[in-house]
């Protein structure tokens, strides 16, 4: 019997793929109280026991295993040995049988509640470390393991509410569930009644408050478990991805690169060393990581984890259809995938494929409701969904204005909810000002209509117009934007009554029709050029053609500053002369900026930044004027949530209108609200 019990307990407690000390347990060992009653026997049969058996802390399984026999000839001496029957029991319960410990712990009423209480919080504690090491091909497998243990320490604790054991592991088998809110508030009791709290609670906790996005209280925990276990590989990663959310890049960076240069476990090295290079990507160094991946992918061709990095990375670098190659590398073999099949969601909805993203969602929401990944998508959805207000207010200097430029225009669209996932209805007003001296003049419009967006190709829009002026018109506007791969953009738009018909003209009764096309080539966040040229043909047979060319590098980029240098070419010209309103012939212009950016604060969807532009160049009028133009600009932005995001800018600007230079202050208004 007892050979056979040693084969059973020993494959059982060898089924744990690491130590022992790594199960949930109290801040002393759980073979204390075993060790106690081995000298509580020694001390009354001072021969009983082989004198290799001592009272310490023993976690060797055929150590254990040779207790429980030496426990089992001394009840075979004396069955009502109390001690040595609960010794025996708390050993059989160290073995990874706690359950059978408590069925035979019935049979003896004389077993004191200490040892009864120790055993069922190792039956916890056990499970815990089950439920986390059990491999599940499906998400969300997991969950009725860990529902298990939370339902066996809620027990426990009812059992015994002055049990410390219990709460912990109820903290930890909260956080393991995504219960999040009610692990930190379980935590947060125990910190209130000043208990002596082990790491791996704190450890618990530090994940549980970066799910729930308080960064700052994640730091202290994770920093409170690293002083227990310095070589924590969880809390070490956690305490990275924690000072990451908090912006602190650098002592993100100093951790990762101080953890991933320590020996540890192979597979933990190669995760750190990731983490190491993805902190570069968080620092907006996109470039370089994404080099980096690669070139570690050299070394592992078929590692998932450098999968899904580059496919971050190349979300972030705006080319989803590349990351989507990443990610189907890595659901073609394991098809469950939770952070592959949730990058997935992000990346269809990037291409415009909503009603693909909807879908994979919601297999997610059925699987995992609970995930903190899932959940954050929900919500990214619901926002998505949600009606939507752009309010634009701009003060202007231009020619599109009357005499000498100065006006203003309200721009305002309210987008409904998606028809069909990927339609949306809207309605748009449209309003301009034009003031001189002694006049101004007043263009209101509005208008209706469609956008609709075509799955991984672009966005076409559709709008029946009124225009409420001197004369009402009803025009028609189509314009569409399409996005062929992960580089070119091209752009349309056909207008019959377009607001490009300056004031003064609209006022001789002019009107005109429009033609526009663009094309734009992105190659990454660093460097685009773009060209775009347009022909309004207007009522009193003037032909006016625009053309610009125009470019962006990006000098610096890096987490707090940006600094991007523009430069921009443009080419008007009129075919009629003498007109009512201000044509020249021929406007050439050229003019260089350079924009500095600065993130003040970032924390998940509530940020400030400040953009300070300067722009200097030449233009000539044909038979007015050639003159230097520029200004200076600041602008604020400041998104509140992920509903309400806002951004004020004034500046002062130099033109050239007419012949006449026209220079002053400008200030422009920009508001986005979902509701």
């Amino acid at each position: 019997m007892i050979n056979k019990s040693k084969s059973f307990l020993l494959t059982t407690l060898l089924a744990f793929n690491a130590p022992l000390h790594a199960v949930a347990v109290p801040a002393k060992p759980e073979t204390s109280l075993a060790a106690d009653r081995v000298e509580g026997i020694a001390s009354k049969q001072p021969g009983a026991l082989p004198l290799s058996i001592t009272p310490q802390v023993i976690i060797d399984p055929e150590d254990l295993v040779e207790r429980l026999k030496t426990y089992d000839q001394q009840l075979a001496i004396a069955p009502e040995d109390a001690a040595a029957r609960e010794g025996r029991l708390l050993v059989i319960s160290r073995l990874g049988a706690p359950a059978s410990a408590i069925e035979e712990a019935k049979q003896y009423p004389n077993i004191s509640s200490e040892v009864v209480q120790r055993l069922y919080e190792d039956q916890t504690a056990l499970a815990i470390r089950w439920s986390e090491k059990v491999y599940h091909s499906t998400p969300g497998g997991e969950y009725p393991a860990y529902d298990h243990v939370i339902y066996l320490g809620e027990e426990t604790w009812k059992r015994y509410p002055l049990s410390e054991r219990s709460r912990f592991d109820l903290v930890r088998a909260l956080n393991n569930r995504k219960r999040r809110a009610e692990a930190v508030a379980l935590y947060e009791t125990l910190q209130r009644d000043k208990l002596e709290i082990p790491g791996y609670v704190h450890e618990a906790a530090g994940s549980a408050y970066l799910a729930e996005k308080k960064p700052e209280l994640s730091v202290r925990s994770y920093n409170a478990a690293l002083i227990a276990n310095p070589n924590s590989f969880d809390a070490n990663m956690g305490l990275f991805y924690a000072l990451a959310d908090m912006s602190d890049y650098k002592g993100a960076k100093q951790h990762i690169e101080t953890f991933s240069a320590k020996p540890m476990d192979p597979q933990e090295k190669f995760e750190s060393a990731t983490a190491a290079i993805m902190e570069m990507a968080y620092e907006n160094r996109l470039g370089v990581a994404q080099s980096r991946l690669i070139a570690l992918q050299n070394e592992a061709p078929n590692s998932q984890l450098l999968h899904l990095a580059l496919a971050k990375t190349y979300l972030w670098r705006g080319w989803p259809r590349r990351a989507m190659q990443e990610l189907d590398f890595i659901t073609q073999r394991e098809s469950y995938n939770l952070q592959a099949n949730t990058a997935m969601v992000v990346a269809d909805a990037a291409m415009g494929d909503y009603r693909s993203s909807a879908a994979r969602l919601s297999q997610l929401q059925a699987s995992t409701p609970d995930d903190t990944d899932v959940k954050n998508l929900t919500r990214a959805q619901a926002v998505r969904d949600m009606n939507e207000l752009t309010l634009i207010v701009s003060g202007t200097r231009s020619k599109e204005n009357l005499g000498n430029g100065r006006g203003f225009i309200v721009d305002t669209k309210v987008k409904g909810h998606p028809i069909n996932f990927q339609m949306r209805p809207f309605v748009h007003e449209y309003f301009e000002r034009g003031i001189n001296r002694n006049d101004s003049a007043d263009y209101r419009r509005l208008g209706a209509g469609i956008d609709y967006v075509i799955p991984s190709l672009g966005e076409v829009e559709g709008e029946i117009q009124q225009e409420f002026f001197m004369h009402p018109k009803t025009s028609i506007a189509v314009q569409g934007k399409f996005d062929l791969n992960d580089y070119w953009k091209y752009s349309i738009r056909l207008d019959s009554d377009p607001v490009d018909v300056p004031l003064e003209a609209r006022r001789a009764r002019v009107s005109g029709r429009l033609a526009a096309i663009g094309a734009a080539y992105r190659a990454s966040e660093l460097f685009a050029v773009h060209a775009d040229f347009s022909q309004l043909n207007m009522s009193d047979h003037n032909i006016r053609r625009d053309g610009l060319i125009g470019g962006t590098a990006k000098l610096v980029e890096g987490p707090r500053y940006k600094g991007t240098l523009g430069l921009d070419v443009s080419l008007s010209t009129n075919s009629l002369a003498n007109a009512s309103y201000y044509n020249p012939k021929k406007v050439r212009a050229a003019q260089i900026s350079f924009a500095n950016e600065w993130i003040n604060y970032q924390r998940y969807d509530r940020s400030f930044g400040q953009q300070l532009i300067f722009s200097l160049g030449r233009s000539a009028e044909e038979g007015f004027r050639t003159g230097t133009i520029g200004g200076i600009g600041y602008e604020q932005r400041v998104s509140l949530s992920d509903v309400v995001a806002l951004s004020y800018s004034f500046g002062y600007v130099r033109k050239i209108y007419s012949g006449v230079l026209s220079k002053g202050p400008e200030a422009n208004l920009s508001l986005n609200w979902k509701f």
